[in-house]
């Protein structure tokens, strides 16, 4: 379990749901409890914020204080694969780390918490960490309409700016609990 800033962490899939990022922002300017709610779930501290104040920072998250411990919650916490030289590839949070890059009062030096999911940077070339992560099911490199993506076209940041709109992966968002469960997901 480390600390790192969103600048260090790159995208293992090229497309995100703008509409999913576009819903929680609002709701973070409508609410600002959400927020901080969703910075502590991605803690691993719990769902709940219960304290905070017009002086809190989610750039400064001992300014806030989370239910629970941070990390006691580790199936909340965002995983990532440490690739060669030692960069981290984001694996799971890439709607919920691109919210946080996106929000008023985030960006890339915000402090993230991230579990260590595999280290496979020793002696690895670039085609085959891709390979691997391909193999595990830990990318997902294809555009919006499908066309595969070549590791090396893959984007550099997370955040709206960086990750193609894919309006389809909004409507799953938006249905979950509905008509489906994240559970039933079979991997393809």
């Amino acid at each position: 379990l480390h600390w790192v800033t969103l600048s260090e962490l790159l995208p293992t899939q090229p497309v995100i749901a703008h509409d999913q990022v576009n819903y929680k922002l609002a709701a973070f300017a409508a609410k600002p409890k959400k927020m901080y709610e969703s910075l502590c779930e991605s803690y691993g501290a719990s769902e709940e914020v219960i304290a905070w104040d017009e002086k809190s920072t989610p750039s400064k998250p001992e300014s806030f204080t989370c239910a629970g411990e941070i990390g006691n919650k580790k199936g909340d916490i965002n995983t990532v694969i440490v690739g060669p030289g030692g960069k981290l590839y984001l694996t799971d949070g890439h709607h919920s780390f691109s919210t946080f890059y996106d929000m008023k009062q985030g960006g890339k030096s915000l402090p993230v918490y991230i579990q260590i999911q595999e280290n496979w940077s020793s002696e690895i070339s670039e085609s085959e960490f891709w390979k691997k992560l391909d193999q595990h099911n830990n990318s997902w490199r294809y555009g919006a309409n499908g066309e595969p993506i070549d590791y090396y076209n893959m984007p550099k940041s997370i955040g709206r700016k960086s990750l193609v709109n894919d309006p389809y992966r909004g409507v799953m968002y938006f249905a979950r609990k509905i008509g489906w469960n994240k559970g039933d997901a079979v991997a393809v």
